[in-house]
């Protein structure tokens, strides 16, 4: 699958394996070398494809780099393939890239379904103003 240096595309297949170690492994898991982000400039965009359709994608991150702060766009899974912890493993990865590349804090606004803020808070975001979010990530793991 052709790469952009800012972009991870990944097939599904590969995916879920990764799904598969984050569930096993935590936080354990080194995204920087597994994903290989020594070599790349700043990550902006995930995205997961059929395995074979490249053309067809299942699910995408994206967000942009504000000097050290990262400000979160969007996530989206399609329908078929939600409650399968893809969206829990690409924001897992998302924070890492954001920790790996030295970015003190991540905002954003909630814009979707209800159950959003919840999961956000799951996976550490402060929820406030009810639709913004925050991460500080100057503070150790």
């Amino acid at each position: 699958m052709k790469t952009k240096p800012n972009q991870i595309f990944l097939p599904l297949t590969l995916m879920m394996k990764y799904v598969q170690m984050c569930q096993e492994q935590g936080n354990a898991l080194d995204w920087s070398k597994i994903l290989d982000l020594e070599d790349r400039p700043c990550v902006s965009i995930i995205e997961v494809k059929a395995d074979n359709n490249e053309a067809e994608v299942l699910a995408h991150a994206r967000w942009g780099w504000n000097s050290d702060e990262i400000k979160f766009g969007t996530i989206h899974v399609e329908k078929p393939f939600r409650q399968q912890g893809i969206a829990d493993t690409i924001m897992k990865i998302f924070i890492a890239i954001a920790r790996f590349y030295d970015a003190s804090k991540i905002t954003g606004v909630i814009d979707g379904e209800d159950f959003l803020p919840g999961w956000y808070q799951k996976l550490g975001f402060t929820v406030y103003d009810d639709n913004k979010l925050l991460m500080d990530l100057s503070k150790p793991l």
